[in-house]
């Protein structure tokens, strides 16, 4: 449920404020949405999911659930009080102890890269965990290996007894479990690092599908994969992590938003892709409860766009709409809210219990049809400030959606500025630059191709005159070199295309040792390719504008009690974007080999600096074999990356990769 108001801090109302707004959650795991809760609200959709894990915990098949519901009618409350009673924070558990593990899968994604996006989440869901405690992947893999070994009493007991005794038995047992499961041996051989309790750093960022050197790989003692489609990679672990859970902890995925996979409301694709993930996952094993919560108006859209195969996994164990509040729940909605708030100073002795607000006030704001959570909210608070000082305030005047939508975008672009770290990136731009071409494209088209190692995607401009290949060289080490590689044996000639843009991460420069890299970048770029360095502003706003129009799409953008659509904010990006995207779309579909700075020696600059962090000029062309007027016009042209002190020899600094007290500096 969302009124549109910025989160609280850790989710708590300020006193003296309007109690019924402010119920912004973006997340099933936000704090704010296990205080504002309330437990009678959607309890028949609730037991139906604990039936759901119950009948996966059996073993006999796992269980499809689609849940769906009018914007605001609290899909993301009802997920977040699933996950506080299948979460275990117990630091002793046992076999005996019924538990399951959680993952929450908000779908603001790219369709293109479904299987990687999906892998990350579970994996950051699966090693959360109590502080100092058990993690729910070491719960996971020690239940299978303390039953497998007839093991009994405490798993962390068992852990650190095996561990001191008899660690030659855990990789063993491991290695059985893997061949009877049917689970990947380098699957097997991270599990056997991570309850070894070695290199926790690299297990982390291999299961989630981060871009990890090639140190990472050999400490972990499995290839790199650097010529494997990473979608068919990413589905290979995720079918792994379900063959990992048993029917002592079955896995519960939780997919919300469902709608978001969609870059325009009419994509039918986004769906069957989504479909196709679900039968994989449903067909991996027997112990999986997988819940699709999503608009009905996209329900009866998926119906028709997905084939009934996938349809019955989607929803073949049950089925269910969240139904309007009636009287009882609204009251304990508003209730709850009060709760949260705390006594309000104002209110008289002996006063309502709802007041300001009377009975004639509660039967306006509950129509006999009822109405969602995020409208009652939205209609108590509105009244609420009638009621509270009538005469003595003028009624605050409601902005405009174009004015909020000004402030609510201002909003966004200072949280992604503090969010958006270069670790990121890959997704941003995987996911952004599709958004951002149907935002600005003015009739292009973005596909996905066939080869995802060469290119991510292809632009086709209006009446198929001109076709863009795309490439986010976001990783590193032998993979980026790998795949640069095969570029090279394409573009221009067997690729069919008028224009090859590269894009990276400009906090993320390549570096020099990167001998192979850099030959084939520079032998793109001798044939017309286009290396585009992205900078940190064009990450913030492509982070506001894909989160926009994401939650647009998924009918969680609440202007006042105003649903904004997602045409009517696409429509605003289109009048109002932002500079530094709107030449990052000129990058992509212009004619021509400008860049925002495609110059090498922009690059080279930034490397050095990175490693020398301060250097005079001289020594830095001497270091990198320019003129020293061109190390100075790179430093004055680029003030965002460079920092300059004139004096008598002029210093250089570096103010990205710097301290923070460094990179406000100015020539």
């Amino acid at each position: 449920m969302s009124t549109g108001s910025a989160p609280l801090p850790q989710g708590i109302i300020s006193p003296g404020t309007n109690p019924y707004r402010g119920s912004v959650v973006a997340d099933a795991w936000a704090r704010f949405a296990d205080e504002s809760d309330v437990t009678s609200i959607h309890r028949d959709v609730f037991e139906t999911c604990l039936a759901g894990v119950d009948h996966a915990r059996t073993g006999r098949s796992s269980a499809g659930i689609t849940i769906y519901g009018s914007a605001g009618s609290g899909k993301t409350h009802l997920i977040g009080r699933l996950r506080r009673r299948l979460t275990d924070d117990c630091h002793s558990p046992t076999l005996e102890r019924l538990s399951q593990a959680f993952a929450y899968v908000r779908l603001n994604a790219n369709p293109e890269s479904l299987y990687r996006h999906v892998r990350q989440r579970v994996a950051d869901d699966l090693l959360r965990g109590p502080r100092r405690g058990m993690t729910q992947i070491d719960r996971m893999i020690l239940t299978r290996l303390m039953d497998a070994d007839q093991g009994g009493g405490d798993l962390s007991g068992w852990w650190d007894h095996a561990l001191e005794e008899r660690p030659e038995d855990l990789p063993e047992l491991l290695a059985d479990f893997g061949q009877t499961e049917r689970i990947s041996t380098a699957f097997i051989q991270v599990l056997i690092h991570l309850v070894s309790r070695r290199h926790r750093l690299d297990v982390a960022g291999w299961l989630r599908g981060d871009a990890l050197p090639e140190a990472s790989y050999a400490r972990l003692g499995i290839a790199s994969n650097v010529d494997d489609d990473p979608e068919l990679v990413a589905r290979s672990v995720l079918i792994d992590f379900m063959r990992l859970a048993g029917p002592q902890v079955p896995l519960v995925l939780c997919f919300d938003q469902v709608e978001a996979l969609q870059h325009d409301p009419r994509d039918t694709d986004a769906m069957f892709r989504y479909g196709q993930l679900i039968t994989d996952l449903h067909d991996a094993d027997t112990n999986l409860v997988l819940i699709s919560c999503m608009q009905s108006s996209l329900f009866d859209q998926l119906r028709q766009a997905i084939p009934t195969y996938a349809l019955e996994r989607m929803a073949g164990f049950r089925t269910s709409s969240l139904q309007p509040l009636h009287g009882d729940q609204a009251r304990d909605l508003l209730r709850q809210r009060i709760r949260i708030h705390g006594a309000d100073p104002d209110r008289p002795a002996g006063s309502a219990e709802f007041w300001p607000l009377d009975d004639a006030d509660l039967a306006a704001i509950v129509p006999d049809v009822g109405c969602t959570p995020r409208a009652l909210l939205d209609a108590a608070a509105t009244r609420w400030d009638e009621r509270k000082r009538p005469g003595q305030l003028p009624v605050e005047k409601l902005p405009s959606t174009e004015d909020w939508l000004v402030q609510e975008w201002e909003r966004r672009i200072e949280t992604a500025r503090e969010t958006s770290p270069p670790e990121k990136s890959d997704e941003t731009l995987r996911d952004g630059i599709p958004r951002l071409v149907h935002v600005a494209g003015g009739g292009w088209r973005c596909a996905g191709t066939t080869d995802k190692l060469a290119l991510d995607y292809v632009l086709t401009g209006p009446n198929d005159e001109a076709r863009v290949g795309i490439k986010v060289c976001e990783d590193d080490g032998n993979a980026l070199a790998s795949q640069l590689k095969k570029l090279v044996a394409l573009f221009p000639g067997k690729a069919n295309l008028q224009k090859l843009v590269l894009l990276r991460d400009e906090r993320r420069p390549i570096s020099k040792n990167a001998v192979k890299t850099q030959q084939h970048l520079k032998a793109l770029e001798q044939n017309d390719a286009v290396f585009v360095p992205v900078p940190p502003e064009a990450f913030a706003a492509l982070n506001s504008l894909r989160q926009i129009l994401a939650d647009a799409a998924a009918g969680d953008l609440d202007c006042h009690g105003r649903a904004v659509g997602f045409d009517t904010v696409l429509g605003w990006l289109r009048e109002n974007l932002p500079m530094e995207l709107r030449e990052l779309a000129d990058q992509l579909l212009l004619p021509g080999t400008g860049g925002i700075d495609s110059s090498p020696h922009l690059e080279r600059l930034q490397t050095h600096l990175q490693e020398a962090f301060v250097v005079a000029a001289d020594e830095a062309a001497r270091a990198l074999d320019l003129p020293l007027e061109r190390i100075l016009s790179l430093a004055s042209e680029r003030t965002d990356l460079f920092g300059r002190i004139d004096g008598d020899r002029t210093a250089l600094f570096s103010a990205r990769m710097g301290s923070s007290s460094l990179s406000t500096a100015s020539n």
